[in-house]
């Protein structure tokens, strides 16, 4: 009797030992679908499957864009999926897995984009020599303009007319030559 146990309980051992092993060497189907951005299926897609090891495994995709990979262990791939027409989608990893087997790609339309733009130029140019009007401001109008500090002389410059600041924050007076602008203003508050 006591041999009898012994004997059940290897022979259940060994089916344990047999499963597990099976469930490791678990084979499994990619089955996957091909569209484009608009949601519609891409038949004759060329799906290449890159399996570890280097080697690689390829598909067509039918009309309505499905295919299969069979007998394909879990684990992490590479797919790459192209057709004429059709951007290459390259690199695209998938974790291949017994709950995570069914995939879709989307392939973009290859587009040319073209425009013409007619650019013209306008019979009132602007001549930077010429002001057309100025205007004068005497101290009091400048200290009375509304700034976020009514002390700091460079807030005020811009208020004046055709006085403008750049994009490095340096202050331009008409009529001035490029190379003397705002030296004198710099620093004032």
């Amino acid at each position: 009797m006591k041999r009898l146990r012994q004997s059940a309980a290897a022979v259940a051992a060994l089916a344990l030992l047999m499963y597990v092993c099976a469930a490791a060497d678990a084979r499994l189907t990619l089955h996957g679908r091909v569209t484009d951005e608009n949601g519609l299926p891409v038949g004759d897609a060329q799906v290449k499957l890159e399996v570890p090891g280097g080697l690689a495994i390829t598909a067509v995709s039918d009309d309505a864009g499905f295919f299969s990979l069979p007998n394909l262990s879990p684990g992490e791939y590479t797919v790459r999926v192209e057709k004429p027409g059709y951007f290459v989608l390259a690199n695209q990893k998938i974790q291949l897995a017994p709950d995570n087997a069914e995939f879709t790609f989307t392939l973009n339309h290859e587009e040319e984009v073209r425009e013409k733009v007619d650019v013209t130029v306008s019979e009132n140019r602007i001549d930077p020599t010429s002001m057309p009007s100025t205007a004068a401001l005497s101290a009091k109008d400048i200290l009375d303009i509304p700034v976020p500090s009514s002390h700091d002389l460079q807030q005020s410059l811009v208020a004046m007319p055709l006085v403008v600041r750049d994009n490095s924050n340096v202050l331009h007076v008409p009529g001035r030559a490029t190379r003397r602008r705002c030296i004198y203003w710099t620093g004032w508050t």
